[in-house]
């Protein structure tokens, strides 16, 4: 497991192949039910908003279980 001491760290080691992901409920079922912990965590200097840094291909699989698996938008 790597671990960063700045954001910048981790575009260098992912080559700028690094997503963001804003959805609390997205970051919370990666963790939870993939064991896919972010790399980096940070805050939006826009609205506050937490977000997540992951390395693109450490994501995948747990981006096709979030598709598949993720809560319905509410009406």
């Amino acid at each position: 497991m790597s671990y960063f001491k700045s954001l910048e760290e981790v575009y260098d080691h992912y080559e700028d192949n690094v997503i963001k992901i804003v959805n609390l409920k997205q970051i919370l079922f990666y963790a939870d039910v993939c064991s896919v912990q972010p790399d980096w965590i940070g805050q939006s200097i826009y609205d506050g908003r937490l977000i997540a840094y992951y390395g693109r291909e450490r994501t995948r699989a747990a981006f096709e279980r979030w598709m598949a698996n993720r809560p319905k938008a509410e009406d």
